[in-house]
């Protein structure tokens, strides 16, 4: 089996694949766990330390469902009115307004998932260059071999 070295050599110092590589390698070597517990464990620690992140999206996700009730009742009103919210700067002045009173942001839910997809990416990329320079050779558990 390949070594960690030639994992790390072939990924991009700049990109988050090697730290991530580094990351899994590290835990891998100090702490002596299996690769199979190493995954498990950084995995882990990543989701525990994205829950601030989790909580964020959540709390404003909870807003945006007290705020929706009110935003389609101004659009109705604007429809019966024949306006469109788009191009009446009253109307968007008011959304806004309605949007600040219950602090909430549209785009809220969305920072968490901008967040949170390039660690999961990177990891998944990773994790498969590892196993592409087969690191994992002979390193199964239970019935599965590698």
């Amino acid at each position: 089996p390949a070594s960690m070295e030639a994992v790390l050599a072939s990924c991009n110092p700049y990109l988050p694949v090697y730290w991530v590589a580094k990351l899994l390698g590290s835990v891998h070597d100090t702490v002596g766990l299996s690769w199979v517990l190493t995954i498990i464990v950084t995995t882990l620690v990543f989701r525990i330390a994205l829950i601030p992140s989790t909580i964020y999206q959540r709390t404003h996700a909870a807003k945006l469902t007290h705020v929706t009730p009110e935003l389609e009742k101004m659009k109705e009103k604007l429809q019966t009115q024949g306006r469109s919210a788009v191009d009446d700067p009253e109307a968007q002045t008011k959304i806004k307004n309605l949007f600040r009173k219950h602090q909430a942001n549209p785009f809220g839910p969305f920072i968490t998932v901008l967040l949170q997809s390039p660690l999961f990416v990177s990891t998944f990329l990773s994790l498969q260059s590892i196993s592409a320079a087969e690191v994992f050779k002979d390193q199964g558990v239970l019935w599965f071999p590698d």
